[in-house]
């Protein structure tokens, strides 16, 4: 991982942080009128829904990725080649613009996940379902690497060509 990769993910990080922040924070919902309990109750609802994009990320990511490969190898009248066949060359360049972000957003996600629940606890906030949602997103991140690592068919190297 370059210098370069490193300091957009601590920025990414940050402003993600910021974000969390400001959506789960109860003070200001109750300097709004909100009774405590309610603000309570909205945040823990903002950090679960939160938490659940966070979740779908690498799940979407991935789906984005090889359905952008399916449309390509059915254009084609076959499996898309790295070198060969351009991602970008078949019609489909918000469809390549938008897996090209998911995937990159997918291998960042855990830091917004990380964040999320540091935050989360900092301000003595439980979302609900926590453990089924966390469990969501390992196992997808966990078959974001494997793939990347793995690339079966040679999709990735397909898309970073």
């Amino acid at each position: 991982m370059g210098t370069d990769t490193l300091v957009f993910a601590a920025l990414v990080t940050l402003a993600l942080a910021v974000v969390f922040g400001l959506a789960l924070n109860t003070t200001f919902a109750v300097r709004r009128g909100l009774s405590p309990e309610r603000a309570t109750l909205r945040a823990e609802r903002h950090a679960a829904l939160l938490l659940a994009c966070c979740a779908a990320l690498p799940w979407v990511a991935l789906c984005s990725v090889y359905a952008l490969a399916v449309r390509a190898s059915f254009a084609l009248g076959h499996w898309p080649r790295p070198m060969i066949n351009d991602p970008k060359s078949f019609g489909f360049s918000g469809h390549y613009e938008a897996s090209v972000v998911l995937a990159s957003a997918a291998h960042l996600s855990v830091f917004a996940v990380i964040a999320l629940l540091v935050i989360a606890a900092c301000r003595d906030i439980r979302p609900a379902h926590i453990k089924g949602t966390l469990l969501l997103f390992a196992v997808g991140y966990g078959l974001v690497w494997v793939f990347t690592l793995a690339d079966p068919g040679h999709v990735l190297e397909w898309l970073a060509d």
